[in-house]
This record gives C-alpha cells, sequence and structure tokens, in this order.
C-alpha cells in the first residue's frame, strides 16, 4: 500500500487497518464456532450410528458445543483487545513504555 500524501488521508489509514483487523477477528470467530458445531454434529451422528442411540449423542453435543463456543469466541475477543490496546499505546506515546515492552518481550 502507498502512503497517501494527502494529511487526512493519512490519518484514516490506520482506521482502516483496525477495521480490518476486527473483521479478520470476526471470520476467525465464525470459522472457531462453525467447526465447534460441525465436529459436534457429526461426531454425535457418528457415536449414535456407533452405538444405536440414534438422537442421543448428537444433540448431547450440539448442546455441548454451545458454551464451548462462546468460552472461545470470548478469548479470542479479549485476545485482541489486548493487542489492540498494546499496538495503541506504542503508536501514541513509546515513551511510556518500558524497555521490555519496547522490545516485544
Amino acid at each position: 500500500m502507498i502512503p497517501p500524501n494527502n494529511p487526512q488521508e493519512r490519518e484514516r489509514v490506520p482506521a482502516v487497518i483496525e477495521g480490518t483487523k476486527f473483521a479478520v477477528i470476526g471470520g476467525e470467530v465464525g470459522c472457531i464456532t462453525l467447526v465447534i458445531v460441525l465436529l459436534a454434529v457429526f461426531g454425535g451422528l457418528w457415536l449414535d450410528d456407533l452405538l444405536g442411540t440414534r438422537p442421543l449423542f448428537t444433540v448431547g453435543l450440539v448442546l455441548a458445543s454451545a458454551p464451548i463456543s462462546l468460552v472461545l469466541t470470548f478469548w479470542v475477543a479479549r485476545r485482541a483487545i489486548n493487542e489492540s490496546n498494546k499496538t495503541s499505546r506504542i503508536t501514541r506515546d513509546p515513551s511510556n513504555l518500558t524497555e521490555g515492552e519496547k522490545t516485544g518481550e
């Protein structure tokens, strides 16, 4: 990406990058949720076929996948917020950082 010459455009570029980061995080959360639910459904169907208990394991695993998805969504969102706060703090005033934060340790 070529840096813009216009000062207003230069101020807008970090906002676009930040928005893109959050869009990627949203996609990540969606994919994680989809994978967990699909694993629960197909794992439940496989166990039900194996043991002859048609809806029992499928329903149980799908219901159990909801809290797991919520916990993982919360974890991914917290990680993204922490990284965003760290990045914005460095961008605003790098002199406030400790030596370890400056080097990424």
